[in-house]
């Protein structure tokens, strides 16, 4: 079972046709280049951008969320972290609570799923024989500014399409 798609508290019907979600890294970065040209990056803050999108037979009934303010975007697209040297990862705060992160390992070139141990800031994957990659994922829960979505109704195919465009608070 997927887990839904929850925008301000608001489960996205399946019907509604949820089909993609794409992160978008923003950030107040800036690369300053030093006399003898060497690089350097200075990063003030970074946050995510979201697109979602899909095509569905029922709209979108988001209209009673009030788009001035910060709303909950609960997300079904996983983020991930790898690490070659440890099974421990420490994953965001703000991650869905209602799916447990999950892991893989990599044996040679095949990918097996791991049980995984969350503590109060990391998770622990359990080890395999032969692994030499590990792997983590989690749904976000990110605190997002939207505005009302875009939705079209193709009347020949009785479908919605819709996107929704969010940044990160």
């Amino acid at each position: 079972m997927r887990a839904p798609l929850i925008i301000g508290g608001i489960p996205l019907p399946t019907h509604a046709g949820l089909q993609r979600q794409e992160y978008e890294p923003l950030g107040g970065s800036t690369l300053l280049r030093m006399s003898n040209g060497a690089g350097k990056k200075r990063t003030h803050w970074s946050k995510l951008r979201t697109t979602i999108s899909g095509s569905g037979w029922l709209p979108l009934a988001l209209a009673s969320l009030d788009y001035s303010q910060p709303i909950e975007l609960a997300c079904v697209h996983p983020r991930s972290m790898s690490s070659a040297s440890s099974q421990v990862f420490a994953l965001p705060s703000n991650r869905r609570r209602d799916v447990a992160p999950w892991g893989m390992g990599l044996v040679g070139d095949r990918w097996w799923p791991l049980q995984v141990t969350e503590g109060v800031e990391s998770v622990t994957l359990e080890a395999i024989e032969g692994g030499s990659l590990y792997q983590v994922y989690w749904l976000p829960l990110l605190q997002v500014y939207l505005d009302d979505p875009t939705v079209g109704l193709d009347f020949e195919a009785a479908t919605y399409d819709w996107t929704i465009e969010a940044e990160e608070a």
